[in-house]
């Protein structure tokens, strides 16, 4: 009788352990080095809300940390920035052609300054991508404060919500901008 429990137990495991395996060979296939960081290669996002939150967001946030906190910075990472900075130009192309409440409401000067941002966060991430594969971690660090402040540009008119307000707990945080700037003058 207890050989007759232990059965399912290890047809379970067997095929957890076959999921696994198969997983781990699909992922070494596709050539990628990082399980947490993959490359968007075409638009997958239903508005700009979607874009910002679950792409540039997302991509903003793997940079910063990369550059700033997880030295140093190998081969695989400076690939994975320079994969990174790819995914945001790919997501700038599509921010421009995304629906949203934001842009495109009749109000040409709003319209021409989102396009102007767009255009400098494409030019900056084909900056941070192009030192990524120089292996310049020098200007990694100058790349993305300079790319925080072109985000922060289009936030303050259409997210001002973004940049300084409450947090959950009811606490009041700076603009990131001053956050930025105190944290690279230290």
């Amino acid at each position: 009788m207890r050989l007759g429990n232990r059965w399912p137990r290890r047809v379970l495991l067997s095929a957890v352990l076959l999921v696994c395996v198969a997983a781990a060979y699909k992922f070494r296939q596709n050539g990628s080095t990082d399980l947490f960081h993959t490359r968007k290669t075409r638009s997958e996002y239903s508005d700009l809300r979607h874009l910002m939150r679950a792409g540039l967001h997302e991509e903003f946030t793997f940079l910063s940390y990369t550059i700033w906190h997880d030295d140093p910075l190998d081969e695989k990472k400076m690939e994975a920035i320079a994969g990174s900075a790819e995914n945001i130009i790919v997501a700038a192309r599509d921010a421009e052609s995304c629906p949203s409440a934001y842009k495109h409401a009749g109000n040409q000067v709003d319209d021409r300054f989102f396009e102007a941002r767009v255009q400098d966060l494409t030019q900056v991430a084909q900056k941070l991508q192009s030192a990524a594969k120089r292996h310049d971690s020098q200007q990694l660090g100058n790349l993305l404060g300079e790319m925080d402040n072109v985000c922060q540009s289009c936030h303050s008119r259409f997210r001002p919500d973004l940049i300084a307000g409450p947090s959950p707990q009811g606490l009041v945080f700076p603009p990131r901008i001053f956050l930025l700037q105190q944290w690279t003058k230290d």
